[in-house]
């Protein structure tokens, strides 16, 4: 079979078929389908959702605002019988610094901690999201 003849008349020629289905879109918005597409079973007037979007808006900006003004979060100390130790207060992400160091008689003392068993230890550094109380860790002196 020769490549550069013509093909017989009565078979037709295959072209291949586009991966992609080509659509147009028409000149004029009017001629646009109005199917709804994935809001079809949506039936909510602009109106009502502008609302809500500007409802959504205000209340963004005032929370901005509320809490740049926000005097901060308190951490406080308690010292389990030494003592006492000053409240700090931190702002939101603020990372945690250890505060003074307390004394109690007849012990040494360990460090923070998370929980007044002492259990969970403080990591100092870590950025204060909301208020807390730390406790002091001791151990009898020897």
């Amino acid at each position: 079979m020769n490549l550069n003849s013509p093909a017989p008349k009565d078979k037709p020629i295959l072209q291949p078929k586009p991966a992609v289905e080509e659509k147009t879109i028409p000149a004029s918005p009017s001629k646009i389908p109005k199917d709804g597409g994935l809001y079809k079973k949506l039936n909510v007037p602009v109106k009502t959702l502008s609302m809500v979007i500007i409802g959504g808006l205000i209340a963004l900006v005032f929370l901005a605002v509320w809490g740049s003004q926000s005097e901060g979060f308190s951490v406080r100390y308690s010292s389990q019988g030494g003592s006492d130790v000053s409240e700090q207060t931190y702002k939101y992400l603020e990372p945690l610094s250890k505060p003074e160091q307390p004394t109690r008689q007849g012990y040494s003392f360990e460090g923070w901690a998370m929980d007044p068993a002492c259990q969970i230890p403080v990591e100092f550094g870590l950025q204060v999201e909301q208020a807390m109380e730390l406790y002091a860790c001791w151990s009898p002196s020897k």
